[in-house]
């Protein structure tokens, strides 16, 4: 499904803005609330235009990956196995496991 263009926002919202102040101010009637209602669409409108373009010339946003830790994290210092941060102890000799934490 393709959404709404950012232009259809910004010439509609202007559009509903200045037909209710023109009524508003030539007519008597009390359309304030269609004035920020066009405004609020051209804002949006203006907003993705702009951030369609920024995406088209390769300015998107960056997303931050998080970096995983290795699931070993000691060595068993009685037998040199490979400790997993979550155990406690060794899975091969059972001795207790010294996790050094940053």
């Amino acid at each position: 499904m393709a959404g709404i263009s950012g232009f259809i926002y910004l010439i509609v919202g202007l559009f509903v803005s200045g037909f209710s102040y023109y009524l508003n101010n030539n007519k008597g009637a009390n359309l304030a609330i269609f004035i920020y209602a066009g405004l609020v669409l051209a804002i949006i409108g203006v907003i993705k235009v702009g951030y369609k373009l920024l995406k088209s010339r390769g300015l998107e946003p960056v997303k931050v990956r998080r970096v995983q830790e290795s699931p070993v994290s000691a060595f068993c210092h009685n037998c040199g196995n490979a400790i997993k941060n979550v155990e406690n102890f060794c899975t091969r000799c059972g001795a207790r496991a010294f996790h050094h934490r940053k």
